[in-house]
């Protein structure tokens, strides 16, 4: 089976058990439902008329909301922070670090490009 990859690198991703997994589930449907979406990994390589994702993790759903609603404007910004400057443990680290720093969902969620980064 072909898999289409999430944009994100997710640590509880059920990418790694799709074989095993896939042989439980309906092909195709009408609704698929993901309480605990992660990386979409699952709706990313199931064919359903309908999706409801969910997860607790807003700053995800925020990103996933915005692959399908900006995804033009998604890619310009992920391009200021793939580059050749920030492909250091330093840069990294850094850019981890201001993440981090956020106290709220509000700053999370204006810098959520860096979410995608980290």
């Amino acid at each position: 089976m072909n898999k289409m990859a999430s944009i994100t690198k997710y640590l509880a991703s059920r990418q790694l058990m799709f074989e095993s997994l896939f042989k439980h589930l309906p092909k195709s449907g009408d609704v698929l439902v993901e309480l605990f979406c992660g990386s979409c990994s699952v709706a990313l390589n199931i064919d359903y008329n309908h999706y409801i994702l969910n997860d607790a993790n807003l700053e995800l759903i925020v990103l996933f909301v915005r692959c399908i609603n900006n995804p033009d404007k998604l890619v310009e910004d992920l391009k200021t922070l793939f580059v050749e400057r920030h492909n250091t443990p330093g840069a990294y680290m850094s850019l981890r670090g201001q993440y981090n720093s956020l106290i709220n969902h509000h700053e999370v969620l204006c810098n959520k490009i860096n979410f995608c980064y980290i």
